[in-house]
């Protein structure tokens, strides 16, 4: 059982390994899209309705990527106002080699039930 134990580690790692080195055969796409809608209808002993909205394009220039986030929430419990958040950024981000990048982004962040009114936002990144 230990020798089994020990050739079944070698197999995992050799595993990782060799799956990290593999690249797709598919070239990367130059624009991509993902984009969701939800609808939540709840009745019992309340009533709830929410509805979000999302979506994130990219596009690739080069080494240049640009990126448009956008999200919202909206939530009626009893038909109060329960839930209201906006999201919306914008980013480019370049590419200096594989492993290293840096980017900076714009935005817009409000969240009224959590007492934050982020406002635009800007910075700067290296990672």
């Amino acid at each position: 059982m230990h020798g089994f134990g020990r050739r079944l580690a070698v197999v995992f790692v050799l595993t990782i390994v060799v799956v990290g080195t593999l690249r797709s055969q598919e070239p990367e796409k130059r624009f991509r899209f993902t984009g969701d809608i939800g609808v939540v209808n709840t009745a019992g002993n309340t009533r709830v309705t929410t509805i979000n909205v999302g979506d994130e394009l990219g596009y690739r220039i080069g080494k240049v990527l640009l990126t448009q986030t956008f999200a919202l929430v909206y939530g009626k419990s009893e038909g109060e106002l329960t839930t209201n958040s906006q999201v919306a950024r914008g980013r480019a981000e370049f590419a200096f080699s594989d492993k290293v990048s840096g980017y900076t982004f714009v935005g817009y962040e409000r969240n009224r039930f959590a007492a934050y009114r982020g406002g635009p936002m800007r910075a700067s990144v290296w990672r």
